[in-house]
Parts: structure tokens; sequence; C-alpha cells
């Protein structure tokens, strides 16, 4: 469900905004099992062997849920343009995957976090075209095969100028992901990441 319209005289303001909900029956996720390193004839030792990690071998698998599933959210977007060609946006979105607990064990992964947002500012027509975005999102819990915890929240600013020469008709353009290089990781095991720099020469030959 959503709603999108021009507002302002000449469409200045646009707005966009949406919701969703879903609802799962037998939710794919999976399980972690143990099986101790024993055989079937040592029964005693089957306890001493799942309480210490050395004792047993685990792998994961895929099954069903017997717990109700619920995946919703939505978010929310505006752009308006002012002056001569300045644009300014800004959207929001919120995520959620909710179920009814019945002690199942699953890890449902869904490793999404619950809030983020985008701020922008540019302008495509002024003597030296820009574009400024910042990013944000929050902390979630992430799972997956490799390791469990907490993702930290983080922002990071992109940035880029770019000129344009008629004769010869050559375009820079001077940008940054990350410009302020500040180090963050949007996964558990994942590598860090910091900043990107790069500046690119366009020439057009007629």
């Amino acid at each position: 469900m959503g709603y999108k319209a021009a507002l302002l005289p000449e469409g200045k303001l646009l707005v966009d905004v949406d919701f969703y909900y879903n609802t799962y029956r037998d939710f794919i996720a999976q399980v972690e099992a143990c099986v101790p390193n024993t055989t079937f004839t040592d029964l005693n030792g089957i306890a001493t062997a799942l309480s210490i990690r050395a004792g047993q071998n685990r792998y994961r698998l895929w099954t069903n849920s017997k717990s109700k599933v619920y995946n919703y959210g939505g978010s929310a977007g505006m752009r308006y343009s002012f002056l001569t060609g300045y644009l300014a946006g800004a959207n929001v979105t919120y995520a959620r995957l909710d179920r009814t607990t019945n002690g199942d064990g699953l890890e449902d992964g869904f490793n999404t976090p619950r809030w983020a947002y985008n701020l922008s500012l540019g302008n495509t027509t002024a003597y030296k075209n820009f574009g400024l975005n910042y990013h944000w999102q929050d902390r979630y819990y992430s799972q997956t095969f490799l390791v469990n915890g907490y993702v930290p929240a983080y922002g990071n600013l992109d940035a880029q100028v770019s000129y344009a020469l008629p004769q010869p008709q050559l375009t820079f353009k001077l940008g940054a992901t990350n410009l302020l290089n500040k180090y963050y990781y949007s996964f558990l095991g994942g590598p860090s990441i910091g900043g990107l720099y790069y500046l690119t020469v366009t020439c057009q030959i007629l």
C-alpha cells in the first residue's frame, strides 16, 4: 500500500510513502544440530561429549518453523527542488521480522536493520555540479553460519563534484564514498570498509 504525489506549484515537492505486511506459515529457517563423537554402545559418554565442543560434530540444516512469522515495514521519502537546480532529498525505511515464540531454536537470519535513512543535496546545473549523500542505519542482530552478534550502527558520507570544459569536451569528476574514512562493517565476519576516492576524466570525441 502506498501513496505518491507531486505537491506545491510545478511539482517542486515529491512525496512517496509505502507500507507492507506479510505473514508466513512453515517459514524456512536454519537450526544447528550437534552429534556426539561417541559410539552407540557408549551411552554414558554422550552427555560428556555434548558438554564440550571437541566432543561433538556440529552441522546446520534447513527446516520449517512451527512459529507464525510476520514481516512488515515501510518507507517515506521526499524530494524538494528550490532555487536554480538544487535538489534536497530525504528518505527513511523501517523493516521488522517478528514471530510467535515456541522454542523451536530456529535462526531466521533476517539480518536487516530496523531503521535506515538517507539525506541528499545536489545540483546538476550549478557552475560546478555537486552531490552529497549521507546514509545511516541502526544496529541489528546478525545470524549467520559463521557468527552471531550485533552489527553496530554506522553512518557514512558520499560526495562528488564535476566540472565540464566545452573545448575540448572534457568532464572531470572527483568524488568519494565514505568521505570521512570512518571504518565500519555491514555484517559480522566481513571486512571493514573505509573510504574510496576517485577521479575520472571523460572525453567526448565527435
